[in-house]
């Protein structure tokens, strides 16, 4: 797959997709041809006119409701596991996951609190509930 990338003038050369995934800048990748208010209208007509709908949705989507990995929240929240294995292994929430625990109780001690923070606590987010709003009607996959 090929993309064309811009200088932010004209364009000016074009890159393979591992290429793209290596580091181009975020402002300077994939020309589109239909108009971003296009898309949305078409996505919404997609959705109302689906069956079912599959949702796949990872960090990401948390990161956009406003939950932060990182910074203050994560220090705060996770500063056992920062002074046990220190600040090197355990830089944010989404990292110190990948964290060999030594034991099966630490791993599980570590993503419960995980799970708790970030799923439990804050509740139905507003983007979630979006979300949620615009399938509520379309039956489920499975039951």
């Amino acid at each position: 797959m090929e993309i064309r990338i811009s200088n932010g003038k004209k364009r000016t050369k074009r890159v393979d997709f591992m290429q793209f995934l290596s580091g181009v800048p975020a402002g300077s990748y994939v020309f589109q041809n239909t108009a971003y208010e296009e898309q949305i209208r078409r996505a919404s007509e997609l959705l109302e006119e689906a069956d079912a709908v599959v949702i796949g949705a990872g960090a990401g989507l948390s990161t956009a409701a406003g939950l932060s990995y990182s910074g203050k929240r994560f220090t705060d929240n996770f500063s056992e596991f920062i002074e046990r294995y220190g600040s090197s292994a355990m830089t944010d929430m989404y990292s110190a996951g990948f964290y060999p625990f030594p034991t099966e109780e630490e791993k599980w001690g570590y993503w419960s609190k995980h799970s708790y923070l970030n799923r439990i606590e804050p509740g139905a987010l507003p983007l979630y509930q979006t979300l949620y709003d615009l399938v509520r009607e379309t039956p489920p996959i499975l039951s």
